[in-house]
């Protein structure tokens, strides 16, 4: 056996075999089960299946490719069950092709406001299709944050201004969320605001302005409480 590589950091553990995943070290989800272990891999687009009866000595048996345009990241094993996911693979979905914009929370503007009324359309099916859809309403661009405003003159336009039209258009409520890390864990704790009271009659002009005022009274306050968490604060870029 090869020599065993050497942990980054360890505490009342110690390696004891090793394993290349059968060349696939992309392993994202394990299910250890019976003795074999279950691998979904995420760039690979499938799943392994290691022997690892021997811990010392784990061994790639197989390996099952994912039906096209998906990826399997999630699997569970229980009794005689494995329970595979062929989900989309988002990172070959064309709506996720630029990977900077997706994990900066781009993606509602990428594929609702920039698109205008055929995206707000889309939106628009996919409320009343499902129990709700979520939306990104602080918004970041190309270095800079638009929203919230911070002050600066307000432009009722953009992911805030948007999801109070569709609020409006579909009658449907604007919950608020956000997630605060406990400590320096990885571990997170998620919550909820009450939905806000938003002008429903007039004409549509003074309801968004009113109802994107009102958003935005809600979640400037707990971006400014919470700087040191906010994600977009890593790029922010003061205007001149």
């Amino acid at each position: 056996m090869s020599a065993l590589p050497s942990p980054d950091y360890a505490r009342n553990m110690r390696i004891i075999g090793h394993s290349d995943q059968g060349g696939r070290p992309d392993g994202v989800q394990i299910m250890v089960h019976r003795g074999f272990a279950y691998v979904g891999h995420m760039f690979s687009k499938g799943w392994s299946i290691i022997d690892v009866r021997d811990p010392r000595n784990p061994r790639a048996v197989n390996y099952v490719p994912a039906p096209p345009g998906t990826w399997n990241i999630h699997l569970q094993a229980h009794d005689d069950l494995l329970l595979v996911v062929n989900a989309k693979d988002m990172f070959a979905a064309a709506e996720f092709a630029d990977e900077r914009a997706y994990y900066r929370g781009q993606v509602g503007q990428v594929v609702g406001t920039a698109q205008g009324s055929a995206g707000a359309r889309a939106a628009y099916r996919a409320l009343f299709e499902s129990d709700g859809i979520l939306l990104f309403i602080d918004e970041f661009e190309r270095g800079r944050v638009y929203a919230p405003e911070f002050g600066r003159p307000r432009r009722v336009e953009g992911n805030l201004a948007f999801a109070v039209r569709l609020a409006k258009m579909a009658e449907a409520e604007i919950i608020p969320a956000y997630c605060l890390r406990r400590n320096d864990s990885a571990s997170f704790d998620v919550f909820f605001l009450p939905p806000p009271k938003l002008l429903r009659t007039g004409t549509d002009q003074d309801a968004l302005g009113t109802n994107y005022a009102t958003l935005h009274a809600m979640i400037e306050p707990l971006i400014r409480e919470h700087l040191d968490q906010w994600f977009y604060a890593l790029d922010f870029e003061f205007d001149a």
